[in-house]
């Protein structure tokens, strides 16, 4: 990803940010669903830093979650939009754990290749689910 997101926060979030490592070519909305589905995973979590690819890509609160929800107007649809459902043969986002086997850092990740595992940020060794 070549310029900043638009939905995160430049820098690292506060102390205790859950990380999430992401693909580093992925579409801001699919970085707001990721981002949203450790919030429903994590209920303890009050942010979540972002890394795209190798890059830091920034933090999201949720508060900022919470906020973006309370400034959309309710009942918005009109002839022809969608109901929101999930399409058929689609699967909401569950983050994974994957977690380093040297220094035993832990990650979440929504997408996991065992071909081409993530390193991990602290000393490059490839994670491992679990």
């Amino acid at each position: 990803m070549t310029e900043p997101t638009k939905v995160l926060h430049p820098g690292t979030g506060p102390a205790g940010t859950v990380e999430l490592l992401l693909p580093d070519m992925i579409a801001d909305y699919d970085i707001a669903d990721s981002v949203e589905s450790v919030f429903a995973a994590r209920p303890d979590a009050e942010s979540v830093t972002v890394y795209l690819g190798a890059t830091l890509g920034g933090y999201l609160l949720r508060t900022d979650l919470e906020a973006a929800d309370d400034s959309h107007p309710v009942n918005t649809k009109s002839y022809g939009d969608g109901d929101g459902a999930i399409l058929p043969g689609t699967a909401p986002i569950s983050p994974l754990t994957a977690t380093c086997p040297q220094c035993g850092a832990g990650y979440l990740v929504v997408s996991f290749d065992a071909a081409e595992p993530p390193p991990c940020r602290l000393d490059g060794v490839s994670l491992v689910l679990g």
